[in-house]
């Protein structure tokens, strides 16, 4: 009975999945289009397809094994991280720990960070937070400032965005900078 009753129920699910996926929405031809309807599932229609042909109860959260679950490429302790930002932070005279690449920001204000210092025309590092949860919250404890992006300069928290934006307009990123080890990238200007 048992199993005539789940075959029942999973051809009742797909005869209400065909007309549904039947049930077009038609829309006029624009020029150069080549499709002139779409075929929409209601959630509902998916919600119960997924119902019954799916092998875990409903009540399910659907957490994977932890073989399957993501890792991280490297497994950190907060004493691992805190080593990291110290030889980051000294080992480089200009660092920001930012949401993203300089190449591909995830912020705007880190991004704001990275156009400032491009515009100045200086070298500087960074590390992504992003790419690890306790660099994340690493760099907020080692620093003691609650945001990122963080910028350093020849070890020393200097601030975040707003700080960065501050300090340009008074020129005194400049003096800062300038004064630093944090090298000006080179300029073709005598080739133009």
């Amino acid at each position: 009975w048992k199993l005539a009753h789940t075959r029942k129920a999973m051809r009742a699910s797909i005869g209400r999945l065909g007309r549904v996926a039947r049930t077009a929405l038609t829309a006029p031809k624009s020029k150069g289009s080549r499709f002139s309807s779409l075929r929409i599932l209601s959630h509902r229609t998916v919600n119960l397809c997924t119902r019954a042909f799916s092998t875990s109860p409903p009540e399910s959260n659907f957490d994977s094994h932890d073989d399957f679950k993501p890792q991280s490429k490297q497994d950190f302790d907060m004493s691992d991280i805190h080593s990291l930002i110290e030889k980051d932070v000294k080992e480089n005279p200009l660092m920001i720990y930012m949401k993203g690449t300089p190449n591909s920001p995830r912020c705007g204000f880190s991004k704001t960070v990275v156009d400032i210092l491009r515009h100045m025309g200086y070298d500087f590092r960074a590390r992504d937070v992003l790419s690890n949860e306790l660099l994340r919250q690493g760099i907020k404890d080692f620093s003691d400032w609650p945001t990122v992006p963080q910028v350093y300069v020849d070890g020393e928290f200097v601030g975040g965005c707003d700080i960065m934006i501050e300090m340009f307009k008074n020129g005194e990123l400049e003096e800062l900078l300038s004064s630093s080890a944090a090298a000006k990238l080179e300029t073709n200007e005598s080739s133009t």
